[in-house]
């Protein structure tokens, strides 16, 4: 066996090893208290691969770890975003502004939380955009401005 045929051999084997890992921890996991860990002070990496394998009543437990990585820029929130979107619209609009209203500390999450709702739910863009131009920070009013539509 050549060397290339060795490496396709090892990317066989850990991808048969990754997804046996993938099917135990969905079934040991079904609370996610493994992957609520991991997303916020673990291998957040790992973490956010396995989310697509996750099942939507999962994602929705998931939820509240989910929204705060969705209120900051970093490089995996488009990631992140779509994983939001795998809920439905009607949960996220039920769900989402309790968990919410606890992140919005300054303009980034304002802005961050707006682009989500715009992809997610216009009836929280709007209620949001309205909350943010009342604001007594001029940044925070600008960026409801400009999601005012």
């Amino acid at each position: 066996m050549n060397q290339l045929d060795e490496s396709w051999a090892s990317i066989v084997r850990a991808h048969s090893g990754l997804l046996e890992g993938l099917q135990q921890l969905l079934v040991l996991d079904r609370s996610c208290e493994r992957l609520r860990r991991e997303l916020l002070t673990g291998d957040r990496k790992v973490a956010l691969f396995v989310l697509p394998f996750v099942a939507e009543e999962q994602l929705v437990l998931l939820l509240p770890e989910l929204l705060f990585l969705a209120s900051f820029g970093h490089g995996s929130i488009g990631h992140v975003r779509r994983m939001i979107r795998r809920i439905p619209t009607e949960i996220l609009i039920e769900l989402i502004p309790p968990l919410a209203g606890k992140l919005l500390v300054g303009a980034e999450e304002y802005r961050r939380l707006l682009e989500l709702y715009d992809e997610v739910a216009s009836p929280l863009r709007a209620q949001l955009a309205a909350e943010a131009r009342r604001s007594s920070d001029e940044e925070i009013r600008e960026i409801g401005e400009e999601f005012e539509r």
